[in-house]
């Protein structure tokens, strides 16, 4: 948040699973009180988050089956940053996403040590660190 704070005419991303305590808690108090707006990003639809995974495949030289991608998108809530990350883990793993278990063995893997874990592993040393 430091950038955003030094920027007026900067746009940034601010994603993760306590946006409500982030709005509350830090953007909606203090100095920084009506400096930002929010807009949510908000999930795709099944369609167009399987033709996300589909060409987040095709960039990252993923195998991923059509049938699958559809799965893909529904087991990352149809998030975009999510969907993008479980390709990449897979495309490192050199994974084929042919089924269901092999896609749930992925995202288990993303979780606990790849993009999502280090959101979430980022966004929870911040809050400690700024509680200490």
């Amino acid at each position: 948040m430091k950038e955003a704070v030094e920027s007026n005419t900067c746009p940034h991303f601010v994603i993760g699973s306590a946006m409500s305590i982030l709005a509350r808690e830090i953007l909606g108090r203090g100095s920084l009180f009506g400096r930002f707006n929010s807009e949510p990003i908000e999930s795709l639809s099944g369609y167009w988050g399987a033709a996300l995974a589909m060409r987040a495949a095709r960039y990252y030289e993923a195998e991923v089956l059509q049938l699958m991608a559809a799965v893909v998108a529904e087991r990352c809530g149809g998030n975009p940053f999510y969907i993008v990350a479980l390709i990449r883990q897979a495309a490192k793993r050199r994974t084929p996403l042919t089924n269901e278990e092999i896609i749930n063995s992925v995202l288990v893997v993303d979780i606990s040590s790849g993009f999502i874990w280090a959101e979430l592993y980022e966004q929870v040393n911040g809050w400690i660190e700024h509680l200490n």
